[in-house]
Order: structure tokens, then sequence, then C-alpha cells
């Protein structure tokens, strides 16, 4: 299974076992989905615009929202004949308060704000969603051979299973 670091994304073929990330705090998975292809994609994505730190973007193309859907959508079209993007739709995990006292930076409920206003310019439905939550430390894998996606919580054995193929 290939490991998506902050910041980092990755797309799964057919006959790939799949992808992973770990420790999404205020951090989220944006994982896109092409049922024709079984083409699975995530990034991490750490914060919600890169005007401030747009330097963050060179070596980590999914660091920021603004920038990482754009790259994961070049990614999972990549080949794929037509308008993919009409037949894709969205995942999203994590977006958590963490450690942000009086609620002041918000960069969890940002980042999802972010990424729910890009797919909607899209047209891209998000289908499933695990958002949200204090202090709440969320790894995620998508297995593309079993197609799902499997949730778990940090300090818990609690785990969410989403069937893709129901979606």
């Amino acid at each position: 299974m290939k490991i998506v670091g902050v910041g980092g994304l990755d797309v799964a073929e057919r006959n790939r076992k799949g992808i992973k990330t770990f420790a999404l705090g205020s951090c989220v998975a944006l994982i896109l989905v092409h049922p024709p292809s079984r083409r699975v994609g995530m990034a991490h994505v750490a914060l919600p615009n890169s005007r401030f730190m747009s330097e963050k973007s060179k070596p980590l193309p999914a660091y920021h929202a603004d920038l990482a859907f754009p790259a994961l959508l070049e990614r999972m079209s990549a080949g794929l004949p037509g308008e993919p993007r009409r037949e894709m739709f969205a995942v999203l995990i994590g977006g958590a308060r963490m450690n942000d006292q009086n609620d002041l930076f918000q960069i969890g409920p940002r980042n999802t704000t972010a990424l729910r206003t890009l797919l909607a310019a899209a047209g891209i439905p998000i289908r499933a969603e695990d958002l949200g939550g204090a202090q709440v430390s969320r790894t995620v894998a998508v297995e593309n051979k079993a197609w799902r996606v499997v949730i778990h919580y940090g300090g818990s054995q609690r785990e969410t299973v989403i069937p893709l193929g129901r979606l």
C-alpha cells in the first residue's frame, strides 16, 4: 500500500493495492473516485489556501487545498477518455479541531470549506464524509482491490468502513 504523507498525493489503478495516510487531525484526506476505471486518488491537505505559504507547495503539491484539488484531478484524469470528472465523486475525511484554544484558527473547518467549494465548482459530488470533531486523529486507507475506504480512529479500536460500490 502506498503511503501518502502530509502534502502528498497519489493515484491507485484497479490492480494496485491502495493508498493510506496517517494522523489526520485538522488535515483532510481528499479522495476522488472514478468508478468506471476503478481509479482512486488521495491528497493529504494541511491548509486551505496557498496565499501565504506558496513555497511549501513546491515540494508538497497537496499541502494546500487550492492547489491539491487541481493537481489530484489532473492525475486522476490522465489517460482517461472524455470528461472523466463527470463520473467522479469525492470522499472527505478529517478536518477536526486540534489544539486550537478558543477555536481561533479553525484550520479543520476551513480545510473542509475550501475543499467543498472547489468540488462544487467542478461539479464533483461528495458522496461520503467523516469530518470534524475535537482532538480526533484518523488514519485512512483506500483499499482499491476491496473497493472501500477504511477509517481508524487514534487511541481506539473503532473503525468505519465505507464501501465505494454503494455510493
